[in-house]
């Protein structure tokens, strides 16, 4: 009798040691909000549910429709990721990856199914639901002070504010480019105020939406081209890293070229507010 108490106390220790090594695992996710899945389109309402129950909060796949704090603080988002496949003779292999907003993967598991008699497709659903489970036990709780943070290039910043700005547009006729823009139909929301400092026409920011952007920071540098109203560019994006691209100005819009990831073309336009001329 005493044995088989010292084996039921044993197993007891054993069990709750293996949950608690997972909750440690799994503690990354309290500094975050957000989670969007990428994987089998297939597996999207298992996923989305289970992220949803843990008590995050599940992201649509457009972007567009995200919260703001989710689009201007990447590090608040986990990506959810399936890699399905085939096991032995119909049997399926569900693997899990949870990446941050480095790209890290701080979570890899995968579960088999190889039910006897069963589909491939249906030992993808059993193995996939398997792979979620695993976070049923797992208490979330957001704590802001394991959010991570992306160290960010450092850009040249120019202390001048937008009052300073009008008044040397008031003071001194300025070049058709000059002035106070505002980004048009954009998701991310930039005042600039563009000026000529030495022999080089500088973007600075007024105001963003983004955290990483300070007031003074040169968002973009115009140099002149034979062709009027056509600029060479170096467009620093949201991340602070820089592309060499061309702008047109033409009237008070300043369209710069840009693509996204897929190569369409993704366009920043500047709006002019000031002055009004």
């Amino acid at each position: 009798m005493k044995l088989i108490n010292i084996i039921l106390f044993v197993v007891t220790l054993l069990s709750s040691n293996i949950n608690f090594a997972q909750n440690n695992n799994l503690n990354f996710l309290n500094g975050m909000k957000y989670a969007f899945y990428s994987g089998p389109a297939e597996l999207e309402y298992i996923a989305n549910n289970a992220i949803n129950k843990l008590g995050l909060i599940a992201l649509p796949k457009d972007s567009n429709q995200w919260p703001e704090e989710a689009k201007t603080n990447p590090c608040l988002n986990s990506q959810w990721r399936t890699i399905i496949n085939s096991a032995f003779g119909s049997g399926a292999k569900c693997n899990l990856q949870i990446l941050d907003c480095l790209n890290v993967v701080l979570y890899d598991e995968t579960n088999t199914a190889s039910g006897f008699g069963a589909s491939f497709d249906k030992n993808v659903n059993v193995a996939s639901n398997r792979a979620f489970d695993n976070f049923k036990n797992f208490k979330y709780s957001y704590n802001k002070s394991i959010t991570k943070t992306i160290a960010y290039p450092v850009v040249e910043n120019i202390s001048i504010d937008e009052n300073e700005l009008k008044s040397y547009f008031d003071s001194k006729k300025s070049d058709p480019i000059e002035g106070i823009y505002k980004t048009y139909k954009s998701d991310s929301n930039y005042k600039l105020g563009i000026i000529k400092v030495a022999d080089k026409l500088k973007a600075i920011v007024i105001e963003s939406n983004l955290p990483q952007w300070r007031k003074g920071d040169v968002k973009i540098l115009f140099e002149s081209t034979a062709v009027e109203g056509v600029f060479s560019v170096k467009y620093y994006m949201a991340d602070k890293t820089s592309i060499e691209t061309f702008a047109n100005l033409e009237g008070g819009l300043i369209t710069v070229e840009l693509k996204n990831q897929t190569g369409e073309n993704e366009d920043i336009k500047l709006l002019k507010l000031y002055p009004k001329n």
